[in-house]
């Protein structure tokens, strides 16, 4: 069986709610497990100086750095549970029209890739990239670009344990801002990634924590 893991900050009730909306054929495919997500805010100053994250306030680091360490804490908890097939999705990650079994989508993963992503954010050249999947309408695993950088933290997974596990300990070396360090990843690691096209998730429009800022609807 497949385990989604769904990084959720409590008081945001209206995701939560959002996400089971849409997410009801998911739910019959997968084991879903929401996953507390770090609050940044909390975290005192000594944790917040030992990333290398910019922020022109200590809110917007804090928030950086509970995203990371969210997902730092979703991983090692898959890995002590031995959930895999794992996809680990932000409560404000929706699946996109047709979205495929998540089951098959699985199970025809490139076996030597580590990062899998269901969804993810272009860019090229700082400029973000549109219609990066081309008009394919048949689910297929793809290499990333050479010249492309995915950022695509609201929506990626792994086959087995031995994958995550050997993302948790790049993690670990790279303490940047989440989705950068996944760019990281693949820079150094392209023969290990596939992406999904066309994606499978996007990211709603609405209020982020983490950027405190409005966020527009991802969906490419």
């Amino acid at each position: 069986m497949v385990h989604v893991y769904v990084i959720h900050l409590k008081e945001r009730t209206d995701r939560k709610e959002q996400f089971l909306g849409a997410t009801k054929t998911l739910q019959k495919q997968a084991k879903v497990h929401w996953f507390p997500a770090v609050k940044g805010a909390d975290l005192p100053d000594t944790q917040l100086a030992t990333y290398s994250m910019k922020g022109k306030t200590r809110k917007a680091k804090a928030g950086r750095v509970g995203c990371y360490c969210s997902h730092l804490a979703a991983l090692e908890k898959a890995i002590a549970r031995d959930h895999f097939p794992l996809l680990i999705l932000e409560d404000d990650s929706l699946p996109t029209p047709g979205a495929a079994n998540i089951q098959d989508l699985f199970a025809s993963a490139p076996q030597q890739a580590c990062l899998l992503y269901f969804g993810a954010l272009p860019v090229r050249k700082r400029r973000t990239i549109k219609n990066y999947c081309g008009s394919s309408k048949t689910n297929r695993w793809q290499p990333v670009k050479s010249d492309t950088q995915l950022y695509g933290g609201h929506a990626y997974g792994f086959r087995t344990k031995a994958a995550a596990e050997e993302m948790l300990v790049f993690l670990k070396a790279n303490r940047v801002t989440f989705d950068s360090a996944l760019v990281r990843y693949q820079k150094k690691h392209r023969d290990r990634v596939a992406v999904l096209c066309p994606f499978q998730f996007h990211q709603a429009a609405g209020f982020s924590n983490i950027e405190s800022v409005v966020r527009p609807t991802r969906l490419l």
